[in-house]
């Protein structure tokens, strides 16, 4: 089954919703640690929102960093950016098709030696539109 990113990011917040869980906009600086611990373990438990020259702590249960490898929580978790070697990079885009058709229900992943150890692909998301994207892990190809 395919299903457009937004679509699927929707789905999966609706569903989150419908569950009780709270949803907000913020801009996180960091993540909030258990100072009950001291520095020992440092369990996020939480996030810190910055609003202005304000300072706001938010307490959660299960944190969910889904927002990139050199993100706010991220570099805290770290205390750095993120090095090239630690992460990939992946672009994707849909295409629609020019003439009228209909595209077969197949999935092509090219493995090209340049890309190396990164792919290509292609595959229908419905009769008439495709994603097609490139997935690289050598900062030097990209």
């Amino acid at each position: 089954m395919v299903s457009p990113r937004l679509h699927f990011d929707n789905l999966l917040h609706e569903h989150a919703l419908s569950s009780g869980v709270h949803f907000d906009v913020m801009q996180v600086s960091e993540p909030l640690y258990d100072q009950a611990n001291g520095n020992r373990d440092r369990r996020v438990v939480g996030v810190v929102e910055r609003r202005g020259s304000q300072r706001l702590e938010h307490e959660a249960r299960v944190v969910i960093a889904a927002d990139g490898a050199s993100s706010a929580i991220a570099r805290g978790l770290r205390g750095r950016v993120s090095a090239p070697e630690e992460t990939a990079v992946a672009i994707r885009a849909y295409g629609k098709l020019r003439k009228s058709g209909t595209l077969d229900p197949v999935v092509r992943f090219y493995y090209l030696s340049h890309l190396a150890p990164g792919y290509a692909w292609i595959f229908p998301v419905s009769q008439s539109r495709v994603n097609v994207g490139v997935g690289l892990f050598d900062q030097d190809v990209y």
